[in-house]
C-alpha cells in the first residue's frame, strides 16, 4: 500500500463515492517554461470517468505543508496536484491537474470530511 505521513498506510484515493466514476487526468511530467509561473504548460484536464484501472486514475493523499490544514491530492506518477484555478471553488469554475505544489499550497490543499 502507499504510505504518507510516517507509517500510516493510505490506499490510493480514486473513488468518487458510489457513482462508479473516478477522477481521471492524463499523466504529464513537469517541464519548466517559466521560473515565475511553474504551472504554465504543465496542466491537464481533470474529469470523472468510469473506472479503467489506468494510472490516469491513481491518486495519493499527502499532508499539506507544515502549519496548514488539509491534504494534497496528487497524481500518482507525475506528482501534480488537483488545483482550483484562481483559488476560487465555485459553480462554473475550473479545476485541473497542475504542477502547482509550491509555497503554502493555497488552492491545492483540501480537508476531506468523513461521511
Amino acid at each position: 500500500s502507499l504510505r504518507c505521513a510516517g507509517s500510516t498506510p493510505w490506499p490510493p484515493c480514486t473513488h468518487m463515492g458510489a457513482t462508479g466514476y473516478f477522477l481521471h487526468s492524463a499523466t504529464k511530467y513537469a517541464f519548466l517554461l517559466s521560473v515565475g509561473e511553474i504551472w504554465a504548460g504543465n496542466d491537464t484536464d481533470l474529469v470523472v470517468r468510469p473506472q479503467d484501472h489506468s494510472n490516469a486514475q491513481r491518486w495519493v493523499l499527502e499532508p499539506a505543508p507544515e502549519g496548514h490544514p488539509g491534504r494534497l491530492l496528487r497524481h500518482y506518477l507525475d506528482g501534480r496536484a488537483v488545483d482550483v484555478d484562481d483559488w476560487r471553488l465555485a459553480d462554473g469554475g475550473n479545476v485541473g491537474c497542475e504542477n502547482s505544489v509550491h509555497g503554502a499550497c493555497v488552492g491545492v490543499s483540501y480537508i476531506f470530511p468523513l461521511v
